[in-house]
């Protein structure tokens, strides 16, 4: 938003309007990330779905181990209550499982661990000759998060060399290719810091005037 800004100042119509487009479109999906996406997050509650497929998908050993997860909910546990099955199409469950924690904190992360690695193991995963998936929007920004940690270093060390390569082909200096690398990474880094610093540690509180 801040760059697009500096258009405001070539006094070209065309190019005002271009800001003022992207600028408001930005603002809009910023103001709906922090504040209606938290709060139908927070309506629908941290929960975890359970795709059950294969043959005998609704079968009674499956139901029974549905009754079986069902009987591990419970009020302070990582899984709450109601745990609830619904048959879907092309012979397929959809087990929806309530979890503990908010649905983005270290207590829904945990919950939906214990419920990958120990509870489903231990009642669909003793049925032979069906599968399963852990999906859900708990589920999904767990492991869209987690990707983007892991991929993030590679993402960061190609773009890296690449520019290398051009500042290097650009300016035949090695100095001034390394320098300009390490400055755009020491700024890209200090963008984050901050951006930690305010939204995920809360450093920037807001002071009610009295």
């Amino acid at each position: 938003m801040i760059a697009m800004a500096g258009l405001f100042l070539t006094g070209i119509d065309q190019f005002t309007g271009i800001a003022i487009g992207t600028i408001a479109v930005v603002g809009i999906a910023v103001a709906g990330s922090l504040t209606v996406l938290p709060a139908l997050l927070s309506w629908l509650g941290p929960r975890a779905e359970v795709v059950v497929t294969g043959p005998g998908a609704t079968g009674p050993r499956v139901l029974a181990a549905v009754a079986a997860l069902q009987g591990r909910a419970t009020a302070a546990g990582p899984i709450r209550e109601p745990v609830t099955a619904t048959a879907v199409g092309h012979g397929a469950l959809l087990v929806d499982v309530p979890l503990a924690g908010h649905g983005s904190d270290s207590v829904s992360d945990q919950a939906l661990l214990t419920l990958r690695n120990q509870i489903l193991p231990a009642t669909l995963g003793r049925v032979t000759g069906i599968s399963y998936a852990v999906t859900g929007d708990t589920a999904s920004e767990y492991d869209f998060t987690h990707q983007l940690h892991d991929r993030t270093p590679v993402v960061l060390a190609l773009v890296a060399a690449l520019a290398f390569v051009l500042l290097l082909i650009a300016f035949r200096s090695v100095g001034i290719s390394l320098v300009s690398i390490l400055l755009n990474l020491l700024s890209v880094g200090a963008a984050y810091g901050l951006i930690t610093l305010i939204f995920q540690d809360g450093r920037l509180p807001c002071r009610s005037s009295t």
